[in-house]
C-alpha cells in the first residue's frame, strides 16, 4: 500500500512541479484518507515520505546545479532555489552527502562532486529562494576581484552589486563584512604582510615589479649592499617623457613611505595642462648624499637632463640637483615661500600683529617680490624696507638673511650669498615662460597616494 500510494500522490506531478515538501506529502495523504475512506497509520505515513522524498530525488537528479565555494574554502551546492552545504564525503563509493543551509530536512548526495544530485530528504521549512545563487556567486566575485585588483573595497563591492538584482543586494553582507573579507583574501597573497629585518632583506615581488599592462614597473635598486639602499619604480614610456618634458617638479612625502624607508619621492611632469607623476623613489634618509645617488640613478637613464626643476625649500635637494646638473635651473615653490615667512610671523609671536594693516600690508608686499625683475629684487627690497613699521623689521631681517643676501662687513653693495639666492626663489621668468609656480599639483598627487593606501 505505501508504494502504491507514494505513486498516487507523485504520479500527476510532473517534473517541473514535483513535490518539494513533506506538508504538500501530508495534504495529499489526507485528502485520499477523506475520499476513499482509508486509515494510515503514522509508520506507514513516514514511508510514504520518504518513498516520495526518493522519488523526487530521481527527478531532481536530472535538474542543473551549480557549487560555490564557502569562506572557509569549501564548498556550497544550488539546486531548485535552495542552497546545501557538504555534511560529509566522499565516502569509499564516492558519494559526498549534501545538508540544507538552513538545517532542515533537505538532504542529497552525488558522486565525486559530479552531476546528477539526488534529492534524499526534502525541504521543508521554508521556500526556495532564487536570488540566492546571485548572493553565492556575488561573494565568489567579489574574493575573486579582491585577488585580482588594487581597487579599494568599497569600489569592488559597487561594482558587484551593479551586477545582480536589488533582492539579492538587500541580502548580501554589509560593507564590513565585505571589507573584511577582501582583506582577508588580500592577506592570501605571497609575501603579504611579511616585516623584514632591514633594508638588505627587502624583497620587491614580481606582483609588484610590474604594471596591470605588465610593463616592467620596478626599474633600479642601488642593492642589498648599500645601507642607504634606494628603490626606483618607472616605466621604460615614463622615461622617454621625462627625457622629452624638460620641466620637472619634485616632491616627497612621510606618510605612506614603507618600513626601513623615509620617504616616497616622485619625479611630476605638466603634459597639457595636467600633472602626472613619471618616476618613485623610495629613500631612507633626506641626506644630501641620498638625493645625489637619486639623480645619479636617474641621470643614467636618460638623455636630456631637465632644464629646470621645481621643488620646495629643502637645501639638501637643492645641493643635489646643482651637484648632478649644473646647467638645472632650480625654483623654489611660491606657496612653500609664503608658508615659510608666516611661520616665521608664528615664531616671534608676531600673530597679533599681523592682524595691523600695516604689518600685513608689508607681508603681502615681501611676497610680491617674487614677481619683481630678479635685477630689480634688492631696490624693492630697500623701498619695502624704508615704508615698514619696527613691528615688521624681524621678518624683513629673516627674508634678506635667508633669501636676499646681507651686506657685508664694511661693504654697501656686495651681499653674502643667502641660503637660497634670489633665482631661485623669484617667479618672473617661469610666469613668462607660462610654467606652474607652485607644487601644489604635486602635492594633490601624494594626498590622492594616501588616500588610495587607506582603508575605505
Amino acid at each position: 500500500m505505501v508504494v502504491k500510494l507514494a505513486n498516487i500522490i507523485l504520479d500527476p506531478c510532473p517534473v517541473e512541479t514535483v513535490v518539494k515538501s513533506r506538508i504538500e506529502i501530508n495534504v495529499k495523504l489526507n485528502g485520499l484518507m477523506q475520499d476513499d475512506n482509508l486509515k494510515i497509520y503514522f509508520n506507514d505515513r513516514i514511508k510514504i515520505q520518504g518513498r516520495c522524498g526518493k522519488k523526487c530525488g530521481q527527478y531532481l537528479g536530472e535538474l542543473n546545479w551549480i557549487m560555490t565555494k564557502t569562506n572557509r574554502n569549501g564548498y556550497k551546492l544550488f539546486s531548485k532555489g535552495h542552497a546545501c552545504t557538504k555534511e560529509r564525503g566522499p565516502n569509499t563509493k564516492g558519494n559526498v552527502t549534501w545538508r540544507c543551509e538552513w538545517l532542515c530536512g533537505g538532504r542529497g548526495f552525488n558522486v565525486g562532486f559530479e552531476p546528477p544530485f539526488i534529492m534524499t530528504g526534502m525541504h521543508q521549512n521554508h521556500k526556495p529562494d532564487k536570488k540566492r545563487i546571485q548572493v553565492l556567486q556575488s561573494n565568489e566575485t567579489i574574493k575573486k576581484r579582491a585577488k585580482d585588483s588594487k581597487d579599494k573595497p568599497r569600489t569592488i563591492v559597487n561594482e558587484t552589486n551593479k551586477e545582480i538584482d536589488l533582492d539579492a543586494v538587500m541580502q548580501l553582507p554589509n560593507y564590513n563584512a565585505c571589507r573584511s573579507k577582501i582583506n582577508r583574501e588580500r592577506s592570501k597573497k605571497p609575501g603579504f604582510g611579511k616585516e623584514f629585518e632591514d633594508l638588505s632583506k627587502i624583497v620587491v615581488i614580481d606582483e609588484l615589479s610590474v604594471t596591470c599592462r605588465r610593463d616592467r614597473f620596478f626599474w633600479d635598486d642601488s642593492y642589498t649592499d648599500d645601507p642607504e639602499r634606494i628603490l626606483i619604480f618607472t616605466t621604460k614610456e615614463n622615461l622617454k617623457l621625462l627625457d622629452r618634458n624638460p620641466n620637472w617638479f619634485c616632491d616627497g612625502t612621510f606618510d605612506i613611505s614603507p618600513i626601513f624607508f623615509t620617504q616616497l619621492y616622485t619625479i611630476h611632469v605638466i603634459i597639457n595642462n595636467r600633472d602626472f607623476p613619471f618616476l618613485y623613489a623610495l629613500l631612507p634618509n633626506k641626506n644630501q648624499n641620498t638625493y645625489v645617488k637619486l639623480f645619479t640613478m636617474i641621470d643614467s637613464y636618460i638623455t636630456n637632463p631637465p632644464l629646470s626643476v621645481n621643488i620646495d625649500y629643502e637645501k639638501a635637494v637643492f645641493n643635489a640637483i646643482h651637484k648632478v646638473w649644473k646647467d638645472c635651473k632650480i625654483f623654489g615653490c611660491f606657496f612653500h615661500l609664503s608658508s615659510n615667512l608666516f611661520i616665521r610671523v608664528q615664531d616671534r609671536h608676531l600673530n597679533d600683529f599681523y592682524s595691523d594693516e600695516s604689518f600685513r600690508e608689508s607681508f603681502k608686499m615681501v611676497q610680491a617680490l617674487a614677481f619683481v625683475l630678479v635685477n630689480d629684487v634688492v631696490q624693492a627690497f630697500k623701498i619695502i624696507e624704508s615704508q615698514s613699521n619696527e613691528k615688521f623689521k624681524l621678518i624683513l631681517s629673516y627674508f634678506e638673511k635667508c633669501y636676499i643676501g646681507r651686506l657685508k662687513e664694511n661693504s654697501k653693495s656686495i651681499r653674502v650669498v643667502p641660503r637660497f639666492p634670489i633665482p631661485s626663489w623669484n617667479l618672473h621668468e617661469r610666469i613668462f615662460n607660462s610654467l606652474p609656480v607652485t607644487t601644489n599639483s604635486v602635492e594633490h598627487g601624494m594626498v590622492l597616494l594616501q588616500m588610495m593606501k587607506k582603508v575605505t
